[in-house]
């Protein structure tokens, strides 16, 4: 597939994940510990996405082993995107939603910028 095939996917995987992310947080602000189930498959369909088309984009782009320290960071921000469920019931919901966005603009400057 072209690497804009890759990109497409990667964004809608995006998109899932900051809707499901969202959605997290907003049940919480309800009151509920447990998000609802589309946003659970929202969560895993995204995280999906993410992976298979960042690792498709990463083969398109000839990028070989061993990969640059903006790649593995993107890792460590997608595993910490995984677990958002699971460690935002542990703060605030505040702490939360000010967590959510860092980590989003953090994977977003490393994918645009790719500082190093």
């Amino acid at each position: 597939m072209p690497h804009s095939v890759y990109l497409y996917i990667h964004l809608v995987g995006l998109i899932l994940l900051t809707l499901s992310i969202g959605g997290i947080l907003f049940a919480r602000q309800a009151g509920e510990m447990k998000p609802p189930k589309p946003v659970v498959l929202f969560h895993s369909v995204g995280l999906l996405l993410l992976f298979v088309a960042g690792f498709g984009m990463i083969a398109r782009l000839d990028i070989g082993w061993p990969f640059p320290a903006w790649i593995w960071a993107k890792m460590v921000l997608w595993l910490l995107l995984g677990g958002f469920s699971y460690y935002s019931k542990r703060l605030s919901v505040n702490v939360s939603w000010i967590v959510a966005i860092v980590l989003f603009l953090a994977v977003v400057f490393l994918g645009v910028f790719k500082p190093f």
